[in-house]
């Protein structure tokens, strides 16, 4: 056989490794879920191919001069040879990377969640949920005795509830791999409810769609087993609902396709989700409209049958991508779906005298992005130190807590009065503070006040006010002296209308000015909460003297103890009970901040900014701030 004939045919076995290889690889993106990213699934199937034909170029080579060298040599003997190596070599690649991968399990095409139920002991008589930290549970799979690998999931401890004496919290977690033995773990861990064996079969069968018996239990003819924690578990696809909660006239599913980790609370992780959520009212599943029709007109408001014959042909989904709640005397929700063509809008769901009533809020291009403009008479001042994200996958009681008047895209949305009011704001080429929420509201409900930059004075604050009918924005300068300005985000609706006011413009419509002689508001700090949770309170603007004076207000009020110079912060840290208190003086910026380390307990940060900003209030320091 000739050199001609071996090149060929490691050519074509090169081919062959190439095909052989690629095909290997996608199936590993899948069995060991390669992430996507960056496109590093493509760079891994591309690269392996690659190598794969490289290596099937050579077996080529040295299987055909072996063919070539014994008795009977020819073209196809030597191909067969070639791509028989090749296909050996590929089959036991593909058959050891399947065998050693965690491949989820399924059952009628769908992969599995596991819901699982942790029951306390009966002396356990306050509710577990009761100041509860956040828990997770772990499915784990073992080799041998040894723990290989395992995925966290939610223990919803605040879904605690009594059945039969004993307290019982839901739990779930994906079913990710059908290898090895199962176990659950609680963590952190709960005494007595630690190394919770799961007889569950790695290709769990319609069986397995039931609850179990709760475990442990003692085997036939043997005494009653002491009373202590126990456990059940079921099955079920991840089409179906791993978690309902009933919020008044509405219930609603979470329909969760994984888990991960969200934030940290108190050193501990709170889980999230990939999710969507069902809504039904009154045990009714509902249909959410997902049209982008202008919101609904009653009858009785001049729509009248003109409006009705208008109305587009409604488009329904039955998922949602997020749900919040609001306040009010009828229960509601706030949705948010996509329309057909996957833009994203908020809708109001409504109980009114047992019916479920449906109105569009307005376009909604992320999650929810209402702002709050004023809140309603009686709802208290805003605490701007509080966090209020919400974990994708969970119903956000947060956002709309406050009862007031929200700022959508293209809407005003009262969730007191549940009314909705259109509107058109005009584009400011000058932009402003979005990490800042809206200062307020003008009387006339036409006008929105943000902080904003001026046009006078490059880097200066100053006051944007937006129009809500499609007029031009306008700035109002901001004298910082005179307002004791203190940055951005210690802007709020106390602060404007005690140096600002409105008035009749020339159109009629309010118009804000700056107030004259107005008297000086006493200096305080701000609290304001980062992205990674941390509180911070900061002086501003400051120096060393204030540094300096709030450091002996520290030790003299909350006996806090000096510590070494910290190499991070550069700054001379204190201790109160234990805990570091964080200083750093940014001279450029002319302000002081005092902070926790990473995870600390904010409430102790609030505790010194009360009393100080009390202090503050007398005046004494008025003099140890920047002019």
């Amino acid at each position: 056989m000739s050199w001609l004939h071996t090149l060929l045919i490691s050519g074509l076995t090169a081919a062959l490794a190439l095909l052989v290889g690629g095909v290997v690889a996608a199936l590993a993106v899948d069995w060991y879920r390669i992430s996507s990213f960056e496109g590093g699934s493509g760079y891994f199937v591309v690269f392996t191919a690659l190598g794969s034909m490289f290596c099937g170029l050579l077996l080529g080579i040295v299987a055909t001069r072996i063919v070539a060298a014994g008795a009977n040599p020819g073209f196809l003997k030597g191909l067969g040879a070639s791509w028989a190596v090749v296909l050996a070599i590929g089959g036991v690649v593909a058959g050891s990377a399947r065998a050693l991968a965690d491949v989820p399990p399924t059952l009628g095409g769908e992969e599995l969640m596991l819901l699982v139920e942790l029951r306390w002991p009966a002396s356990q008589q306050a509710s577990p949920a009761i100041g509860a930290t956040p828990h997770v549970i772990e499915l784990g799979a073992l080799s041998g005795n040894t723990l290989r690998t395992r995925k966290a999931g939610p223990l919803w401890m605040e879904d605690a509830r009594l059945e039969g004496g004993r307290w019982i919290v839901p739990g779930a977690v994906e079913v990710f791999t059908n290898r090895g033995a199962r176990v659950l773990r609680i963590e952190p861990e709960i005494p007595g409810a630690m190394g919770l064996a799961l007889p569950l079969h790695g290709s769990p069968g319609a069986a397995d769609l039931a609850w179990t018996e709760w475990m442990p239990r003692a085997r036939p003819g043997a005494p009653p087993l002491p009373e202590a924690f126990s456990y059940r578990y079921k099955v079920i696809p991840r089409s179906q609902p791993s978690r309902t909660e009933t919020l008044g006239a509405f219930q609603v599913d979470t329909i969760a396709d994984a888990f991960h980790v969200g934030d940290m609370q108190g050193g501990f992780p709170v889980m999230a989700a990939i999710a969507r959520f069902a809504i039904r009212h009154r045990g009714q599943p509902v249909a959410i409209r997902a049209d982008n029709a202008p919101p609904e007109v009653p009858a009785d408001a001049g729509g009248g049958a003109a409006a009705a014959a208008s109305s587009p042909v409604a488009v329904t989904t039955d998922r949602a991508r997020a749900v919040a709640t609001l306040p009010g005397p009828n229960d509601a929700l706030l949705v948010l779906v996509d329309t057909p063509e996957q833009l994203g809008t908020c809708r109001l769901l409504e109980d009114v005298g047992g019916q479920l009533r449906q109105a569009r809020i307005s376009r909604c291009d992320g999650q929810f992005e209402g702002e709050l403009l004023v809140a309603s008479p009686g709802a208290g001042p805003l605490d701007r130190s509080v966090r209020t994200r919400t974990l994708a996958g969970r119903i956000d009681r947060q956002t709309f807590s406050v009862p007031g008047s929200f700022l959508f895209a293209n809407a005003i949305f009262d969730t007191a009065s549940r009314t909705i009011r259109p509107v058109r704001i005009a584009d400011f080429p000058g932009g402003f503070n979005r990490s800042v929420i809206p200062l307020g509201l003008s009387p006339d409900g036409l006008s929105i006040v943000r902080a904003g930059f001026s046009e006078l004075t490059r880097g200066a604050p100053a006051l944007l006010v937006q129009r809500t009918d499609g007029e031009a924005a306008y700035h109002v300068e901001i004298d910082r002296a005179a307002t004791r300005y203190a940055g951005d985000d210690a802007l709020d609706g106390r602060w404007l209308n005690h140096y600002f006011a409105w008035q009749p413009g020339a159109d009629g419509h309010d118009r804000l000015v700056s107030r004259t002689g107005a008297k000086p508001l006493p200096y305080r700090g701000v609290l304001h909460t980062e992205s990674a949770g941390n509180v911070v309170y900061r002086l501003q603007p400051a120096g060393q003297a204030l540094n300096d004076a709030l450091a002996q207000f520290l030790r003299t009020e909350f006996q806090a103890e000096p510590l070494p110079a910290n190499p991070v912060t550069q700054g001379q840290d204190l201790a109160i009970g234990g805990v570091r208190i964080h200083f750093y003086l940014s001279e450029s910026d002319r302000y002081v901040s005092i902070f926790l380390d990473q995870g600390g307990d904010g409430a102790l940060v609030r505790r010194i900014a009360e009393r100080f900003d009390a202090v503050l209030a007398t005046g004494v320091h008025d003099r140890l701030f920047l002019p």
